[in-house]
């Protein structure tokens, strides 16, 4: 690399070394043709994390069925258990609103083990799309639902100013294998169990956003994707969800048929070495 080699400035070292030509060239493509969040013009977006509350916080159905009066005080928190969704529709835990329950409620709940959350203790709101952090399986989540994450990477809109058009945007690139393949090679392969760790800081100098100017097709996609979860990142390449979407991208960035090949057979592989390295 020559010193004023643009790539130098928006990709670790670690990220480059372990790519090869044909994907730096593809990248590059990318860089070009993609924005930066922080370059979308008339939004607030930005990447951060989960609530990361501990387990004491958390309740389930039983809990609001043992109190009904909890359940005013509920707000949807998605968690591991939830799976690899694309649209977040329900969440199996919940976290509870102390400002909403009463003092003698208050104490009942408290009573339990259960520290209830104070909605001024984060500046954070629901964010508007989910990813895991620690990714067994590849997935974006669309938040319809409104809850917020334990430990996910979230992409938040501060003053809500983001239209339906370019979440959905981000939404389908975020699905796509060029993105993957972005958070595999950046990404820490250090927990067990095959497991990638992948931060939001990871992702802040990323250019990630491609005005497809087709939310119609989008849309297809998203309702394809609605109701099921993700399968193993490997089987999720083959789907003709994934293939349309991959396509769309590909296409926006006018990348040919090697070029796309590429593309997915360095994903089937970073895949494929690190869970075959946790195996061992």
């Amino acid at each position: 690399y020559t010193y004023t080699d643009a790539l130098l400035q928006d990709m670790k070292w670690g990220f480059l070394l372990s790519s090869s030509k044909e994907i730096l060239k593809v990248f590059d493509l990318l860089r070009k043709k993609a924005k930066r969040l922080e370059d979308i013009k008339g939004c607030n977006l930005s990447f951060g994390q989960g609530l990361n509350l501990s387990k004491s916080y958390l309740v389930d159905a039983q809990i609001l069925s043992a109190f009904p009066f909890a359940k005013k005080s509920a707000i949807p928190l998605l968690t591991s258990e939830d799976g690899a969704v694309f649209n977040i529709q329900k969440t199996s835990r919940y976290i509870l609103d102390r400002t909403k329950l009463t003092k003698q409620e208050s104490q009942e709940i408290r009573a339990q083990g259960i520290i209830l959350f104070d909605p001024i203790s984060t500046s954070k709101k629901p964010p508007k799309l989910i990813m895991p952090r620690g990714i067994s399986k590849h997935f974006c989540a669309f938040n319809s639902l409104g809850c917020y994450s334990s430990s996910g990477v979230d992409l938040y809109d501060i003053a809500d100013s983001a239209s339906e058009d370019i979440l959905l945007n981000l939404w389908l690139f975020f699905n796509s294998s060029l993105f993957w393949l972005l958070r595999e090679i950046s990404g820490r392969k250090n927990l067990g169990g095959g497991m990638l760790k992948s931060e939001a800081v990871d992702l802040e100098s990323m250019p990630v956003y491609l005005d497809f100017q087709n939310v119609k097709e989008i849309k297809k996609v998203f309702e394809k994707l609605n109701k099921r979860q993700a399968l193993i990142s490997i089987e999720e390449i083959y789907t003709d969800e994934h293939k349309q979407i991959d396509a769309m991208v590909f296409d926006f960035l006018n990348l040919q048929v090697p070029e796309r090949n590429v593309v997915i057979a360095t994903l089937k592989q970073k895949v494929t070495e690190r869970e075959k390295k946790a195996a061992t």
